[in-house]
């Protein structure tokens, strides 16, 4: 099995995502490039069947068609959003997309988050973006994060090399330079989040 260590590293992070809240048990999926043109991904339906306690042979090697190499299971539908990412911003090494309790209560509305903590004041925005609602799988959705990034790749010089914005009804969407990157700022916006909800 290739890169064996990376799907440790990946199942890992996943459960630890899980188990702090920070995603649920219907859905989110988990991404790394660890060559030019191969890619580990979490295999649909990790949430709903393992409650994200994965090992390593149900983490997906794909290329860059999004043909399957290794693993088994099936390929999430929602990869399209991953590989916007890879193709518009070569930074990014990680994809990590989630349904957070408290970033769901934006999402669920449509709305931008405010930034109100100190940690987010380092991506130099004042708000985190909530997309234009486009149906989750598809991809005009898909369409929409790739505008996103194309924005963002303006970004440079950043304490933490990850970025990501809300999906309108649908949870969050985070590309970075790693997952621990990603996993990172998931945390800081959850938080921020929390702060924003339970001050309204």
């Amino acid at each position: 099995m290739k890169y064996l260590e990376e799907r440790k590293d990946l199942c890992r992070i996943a459960k630890s995502v899980y188990d702090r809240q920070l995603t649920n048990a219907v859905g989110g999926n988990f991404s790394i490039q660890v060559a030019e043109k191969e890619f580990l991904v979490s295999a649909t339906g990790m949430s709903v069947h393992k409650l994200w306690d994965m090992q390593p042979e149900d983490v997906l090697l794909i290329d860059d068609q999004a043909h399957i190499l290794e693993g088994t299971g099936k390929l999430t539908r929602e990869i399209n959003m991953h590989q916007q990412f890879y193709q518009r911003d070569p930074r990014i090494k990680a994809v990590m997309h989630a349904h957070p309790k408290d970033l769901m209560v934006f999402a669920a509305k449509g709305e931008n988050m405010p930034v109100v903590t100190e940690a987010l004041t380092y991506l130099g925005a004042v708000q985190i973006p909530c997309l234009p609602y486009q149906p989750a799988t598809t991809q005009l959705l898909a369409d929409e994060v790739g505008k996103f990034i194309q924005q963002s790749t303006q970004l440079t010089n950043l304490e933490i090399m990850a970025y990501g914005a809300i999906l309108n009804k649908h949870g969050i969407i985070i590309g970075g330079a790693s997952l621990y990157d990603c996993n990172e700022l998931l945390e800081m916006m959850e938080t921020n989040a929390y702060c924003v909800n339970v001050t309204r």
